[in-house]
């Protein structure tokens, strides 16, 4: 988990513990997407930044940055939350799959 910072756009960081129990990160840029899944089909799940004060107070900077509302608006409207997981909120996924604990990180459409 140390190296996620020196991944490139695109690349996968996975941890398979059987074929249908398995994390996947997908680098998106700057950020993150990630699925999980523990067994059948109905198990896979993905995650959003949605709903977390991280994901809030990144989208309130990054808007505050921008010169006019033009900008923000195309900005929000541009923005997936399920693709804008940090490298920390990743290590955090990861660490709760491994030790079999319930996800702190809200899923997508839940």
């Amino acid at each position: 988990m140390v190296g996620l910072d020196q991944f490139d756009n695109g690349e996968i960081a996975s941890l398979t513990i059987e074929p249908k129990r398995y994390i996947r990160a997908k680098r998106c840029g700057l950020y993150w997407s990630v699925t999980a899944r523990s067994g059948s089909l109905l198990t896979l799940a993905s995650f959003t930044a949605d709903s977390t004060t991280e994901y809030s107070a990144r989208v309130v900077q990054e808007a505050q940055a921008m010169p006019s509302l033009r900008d923000r608006i195309r900005a929000a409207f541009k923005r997936v939350p399920e693709q804008s997981l940090s490298t920390e909120q990743v290590r955090t996924l990861f660490g709760e799959f491994f030790g079999g604990r319930r996800y702190t990180i809200p899923r997508s459409g839940a």
